[in-house]
């Protein structure tokens, strides 16, 4: 989709709410949350500007200026989600801010960036685009401008629906490498396994179901919690390991949040009782 402003919904979290689940887990900042956070156990942070700007009622858990997170000590954050944020600044200080964005996560962290894309959003000055905007933002440019030491784990252009931004996310090395996962043509044929709770023997009675999956040719992705994700981190028939902690998606977003996921593969297997 190429952004409108008769089809801009304003609500861009809700776009990619549940693709964000398995990098948000433990502790971390939604920065430039606006109006609702993503999660309610990530820690709401705007400066409100947008309440001067558009009228908008914002009330973060910290009103605060995304740019100096100093009450938040090195490495304290597990993630830091934004979402269309960071065009709002000079491109010249991009550079300074992902800095500080990126010193308060944790080794093997997330740094989860949603951004308006200048393929299908209007560029900076052009009619249409929000006068705030101080950048053309794709993916690059934001490669360019982020410290050493990560690798590019999600790289989507997401332009589908309603739709017309870029899905950066971020993993933090404890080496000064910069490395970006290859692109790869989507697998033909898509599973999805579903086993939740702490039960071990349950997990692992799902690593046979996996295996008979994947000699029929299947790409096997498999959704489960802590702690029984350990006993399968290198089982070599799950392609993809999707962890949510316990209650990470509150009870009441269930639906729309499997609905969605089942919807990006070709089949699904429910071995969750509570499923």
């Amino acid at each position: 989709m190429t952004w409108s402003q008769e089809t801009s919904c304003g609500d861009e979290t809700s776009k990619i709410r549940w693709e964000i689940v398995p990098f948000c887990r433990g502790r971390g900042l939604d920065l430039g949350c606006g109006p609702k956070k993503a999660y309610p156990h990530m820690i709401g942070i705007d400066s409100c500007k947008d309440t001067e700007l558009f009228g908008i009622p914002i009330k973060p858990d910290l009103k605060l200026d995304v740019t100096d997170l100093s009450m938040f000590s090195n490495g304290s954050m597990n993630f830091v989600y934004s979402s269309h944020t960071l065009e709002h600044f000079p491109y010249e200080d991009v550079p300074k801010i992902l800095r500080e964005w990126w010193r308060v996560i944790a080794v093997g962290g997330f740094l989860i960036l949603y951004l308006p894309d200048e393929d299908t959003y209007p560029k900076v000055g052009e009619p249409g685009a929000n006068p705030d905007h101080k950048w053309n933002v794709n993916a690059f440019k934001v490669c360019e401008a982020m410290p050493k030491g990560w690798d590019l784990i999600e790289d989507q252009k997401r332009s589908d629906a309603n739709e017309y931004s870029i899905f950066l996310v971020f993993r933090k090395r404890a080496d000064k490498e910069r490395r970006v996962k290859p692109r790869r043509d989507p697998p033909e044929k898509t599973i999805a396994l579903t086993r939740f709770g702490a039960a071990i023997g349950d997990v692992l009675l799902v690593s046979s179901v996996a295996a008979g999956l994947k000699k029929q040719g299947y790409h096997v992705t498999l959704f489960t919690s802590p702690p029984a994700d350990q006993v399968i981190l290198t089982d070599p028939n799950i392609d993809r390991l999707i962890v949510q902690d316990d209650g990470q998606v509150p009870n009441e977003w269930l639906g729309d949040y499997w609905c969605y996921w089942r919807s990006r593969f070709e089949r699904w297997v429910y071995l969750a009782e509570c499923m």
